[in-house]
């Protein structure tokens, strides 16, 4: 195992958290921009390092209306504790997954997709995230439990899918990374797969929620 990998990507795992939940604390209006700026990175690294034209096309598609999901929940039903919400389900998820799977997993999943995942990290990414969510729930106050362990499933679902559609695209063009800006985690694409595809939930979740 490259512990050293595991430990930078780990420590850049805090920094982005921080890098993302400082501004949605301290610049709610300015999240827009923030988002869009993420984006546009996104579509530059699918342009750069994707040379199949149809894998681009369809990324490119996938991105932009995820991109106009996000901005229309944004827009209509945004509401500070949930959105913080969303990216600590997305980032303990993902994170624990990592660790933890590669730290002590053994029987791996969707070798042929991503070979790094494994049942262990999935399970342990699943009762982390809930364990985590659960608290933060219980202090807000977001959701009765029915609500609670839907928006959760949701959300993980959402999450997993969004990184193995990323993980399918860049095994079929022979990519290790989607791009090179941050060291350990590949590109902005790597780091924000979930969040692009949980975008989508989230929306359709607000608007019958609401």
């Amino acid at each position: 195992m490259d512990y050293k990998n595991l430990i930078l990507r780990a420590s850049l795992s805090i920094f982005i958290i921080l890098v993302i939940f400082l501004p949605i604390m301290l610049f709610p209006e300015k999240l827009y921009y923030i988002f869009l700026i993420i984006y546009i990175i996104v579509l530059f690294e699918i342009y750069k390092y994707f040379n199949n034209l149809k894998f681009k096309i369809i990324l490119y598609l996938y991105i932009i209306f995820s991109f106009i999901s996000l901005e229309i929940y944004l827009y209509l039903f945004y509401n500070l504790y949930l959105f913080v919400y969303l990216f600590l389900i997305i980032f303990v998820f993902d994170t624990v997954c990592y660790l933890l799977g590669s730290a002590f997993g053994k029987k791996r999943i969707f070798i042929f997709i991503s070979p790094n995942k494994t049942y262990f990290g999935l399970f342990s990414g699943i009762v982390f995230t809930l364990i985590l969510s659960y608290i933060y729930n219980y202090y807000f106050e977001l959701f009765d439990f029915y609500n609670f362990v839907i928006f959760n499933f949701v959300i993980i679902i959402f999450s997993f899918v969004g990184d193995l559609i990323q993980s399918y695209y860049k095994r079929k063009s022979k990519l290790k990374d989607s791009g090179k800006l941050i060291p350990g985690h590949g590109g902005f694409f790597d780091r924000f797969d979930s969040l692009i595809m949980s975008s989508y939930a989230l929306l359709i979740f607000s608007i019958f929620y609401n």
